[in-house]
């Protein structure tokens, strides 16, 4: 038989399909065949639970991956439990760096199946085992990790650890996002029990490089601490080309788990920042207490490790990843024009691309539409069975630490560093101050985190450096949203040459940056009425100020930190022949390109305007 691999069409001589593409001859009888609403083209993962096929509907040609169960693990009803547990468990969560169930059932020889979404990349573990450049960036992998915590964290919300973290279970996508696949062994809160089986008493779940002390010893319960530890193993791996513990046998690799430090990971990449070495300490404390204790914190923890980073380390990690140069004319109405064709470079840090307009530019906010991006599914769940000491797995389990709400610890310093807000009417830390109404609310009512809170100034008014205070950005948006993550920053006719921020100057609009969150876009896609999706951090000569925008929309892309600074932005609008003998508005816009303007109340109506790509 021969099949074509993008199509599924079935021929029984070899040859080229009707669409001109060479057929593949295959043993497999279900390539061909249609399953539900798409037939099965090609093989695209295997392994010892089952098989993953890329499907496609032949009349409209969307994609699908779909994941069959082996048949002998079909005739064990656990596993076929845990297998559509996964599912359920996916569609609890709901995040977008989570790849998504859309159906599941079964074949006629009691074979279960799941049809998943469909994610073109590679899996992090296979990006780790060739990187592109000899070392994975740094950059490309906090944007990764970022999201990996982002979705762990939606998930440790509602009560459900992975449990079985490592780099085949993260696909990283063309741009260098991420998506966690497989929680088909995943913990479940007590309340949702009833969406998978009971483990069975002595049975370890996981897989061993990457398993927590707590899950390899049974000494304590398996909850979102534990998934801490994986990411500190992915993390030190991806971060060195290195295993923290190799051992020659699987009991010696699991004692150097529950007894022996990890060699710093400094050692195997000197030029590491200190920064990043304790985060990869402190997620891999051998204690669960001593760890982060939420993913939204450890997420924070390594955001203010990459603080300072190179440009040339922020390059996407994905595969023949190339840098890309263009820019944009943007019209007086806000339209933006015909970028011109792209100028293609593989020099790791490039000089950003310009080109001017003889128009200027909308007042207000600057809208991009979300460009989205096809995903490829991957391998099936591993199961890891070791006999040990007898227990019952899931009747040890806790309630899940809350992602909301707990109190930082360990690693990243005291709460009262970050002025975290806590709970439903506690603050801590000097620089938070939660509105008075809102406080009074909280206080009476117990409700949750405000809609708004200030922070006192923290940064210099006069020289105020946006990149820089990024970070602190970010942390200040999570206290209302906690999955809130950037989107976009401008500032108003205050940016100096040098690249610094005059926040004292007069200005006709607020400077801020935009965070915003992928949960609460998900519902707002669902619902007619708006929902509070953005978290706007307003920068002031007084402090910061975060509210909660409303939003019917939702669609501005989450970016990574831009590469360009303030000061390369204007040194490219000199180099256009801008003087530079006023401050300037810069913004960096949704698509992921900086805007440029010194178009103030007493320029000309011709002015020029510019749209900058950002440095790769």
């Amino acid at each position: 038989m021969f099949v074509c691999g993008e199509c599924g069409r079935r021929y029984d001589r070899p040859g080229y399909c009707a669409d001109g593409r060479p057929l593949a001859a295959t043993d497999d009888p279900l390539l061909g065949t249609e399953l539900g609403r798409y037939r099965l083209a090609r093989l695209i993962g295997e392994g010892g639970m089952g098989h993953v096929y890329l499907g496609v509907h032949p009349t409209i040609g969307s994609r699908v991956a779909i994941k069959v169960l082996a048949a002998h693990c079909a005739e064990k009803p656990d596993l076929v439990e845990r297998f559509f547990a996964e599912a359920r468990a996916v569609n609890l969560i709901r995040h977008e760096n989570i790849v998504s169930v859309v159906d599941m059932a079964t074949l006629d020889d009691g074979r279960p199946y799941i049809v998943m979404e469909y994610v073109e990349g590679q899996t992090l573990g296979a990006l780790g085992k060739s990187p592109p450049a000899g070392r994975l960036p740094l950059g490309g992998i906090v944007q990764v990790f970022g999201e990996v915590l982002s979705a762990l964290a939606a998930a440790h919300a509602i009560g459900i650890v992975h449990r079985d973290l490592k780099p085949d279970n993260i696909l990283v996508t063309a741009e260098g996002h991420a998506k966690v696949l497989d929680f088909g062994i995943a913990k479940l809160a007590p309340g949702l029990s009833h969406l998978s089986p009971r483990t069975r008493t002595g049975a370890l779940l996981g897989t061993p490089a990457y398993m927590a002390p707590e899950q390899i010893s049974g000494s304590g319960p398996i909850d979102p601490r534990t998934d801490i530890y994986s990411v500190g193993v992915v993390l030190y791996e991806a971060v060195t080309g290195k295993l923290p513990f190799e051992g020659e046998t699987l009991f010696d690799l699991m004692r150097q788990h529950l007894e022996e430090p990890p060699v710093p990971a400094s050692r195997a990449r000197p030029e590491l920042p200190s920064g990043f070495e304790q985060v990869i300490a402190t997620a891999l404390a051998k204690a669960p207490r001593d760890r982060f204790q939420t993913a939204t914190e450890m997420a924070l923890a390594l955001d203010d490790a990459a603080r300072g980073l190179p440009a040339h380390e922020w390059r996407a990690l994905s595969r023949g990843a190339v840098i890309t140069g263009g820019a944009q004319s943007v019209t007086r109405s806000g339209r933006r024009t015909a970028p011109p064709p792209a100028v293609t470079r593989r020099d790791p840090d490039p000089a950003p691309t310009v080109r001017a307009s003889t128009q200027s530019p909308p007042r207000g906010r600057l809208i991009a539409g979300l460009v989205a991006t096809a995903v490829v599914a991957s391998l099936a769940t591993v199961l890891v069975v070791w006999k040990l000491r007898t227990r019952d797995d899931d009747a040890a389990v806790a309630p899940p630490v809350p992602d909301v709400g707990g109190p930082i610890v360990a690693g990243s310093g005291s709460a009262a560093d970050h002025g975290v807000y806590i709970g439903s009417n506690v603050q801590l830390g000097p620089n938070v101050i939660i509105g008075s109404a809102h406080a009074k609310q909280a206080t009476a009512t117990g409700s949750a985190a405000p809609r708004e809170l200030d922070r006192k100034v923290d940064y210099a008014p006069k020289r105020f450096d946006p990149l820089a205070y990024l970070p602190k950005a970010k942390a200040i948006a999570r206290q209302l949203l906690p999955d809130a993550d950037f989107s976009e920053l401008q500032f108003y006719e205050n940016v100096q040459p040098d690249g610094h921020v005059d926040l004292t100057l007069p200005s006709e609009s607020e400077s801020y940056f935009e965070f915003r969150s992928p949960s609460r876009s998900k519902a707002a896609k669902q619902d007619t009425t708006e929902v509070g999706c953005y978290v706007m951090v307003y920068i002031t000569p007084t402090g910061a100020e975060a509210r909660i925008r409303d939003d019917d929309e939702c669609d501005h892309p989450i970016r990574p930190p831009p590469r360009c600074t303030l000061a390369e932005v204007w040194q490219a609008a000199i180099a256009l022949g801008e003087k530079a003998d006023a401050p300037a508005t810069i913004a960096f816009l949704p698509d992921g390109a900086w805007f440029f303007d010194l178009d103030h109340a007493n320029r000309r109506e011709d002015t020029e305007v510019h749209t900058i790509a950002d440095c790769h």
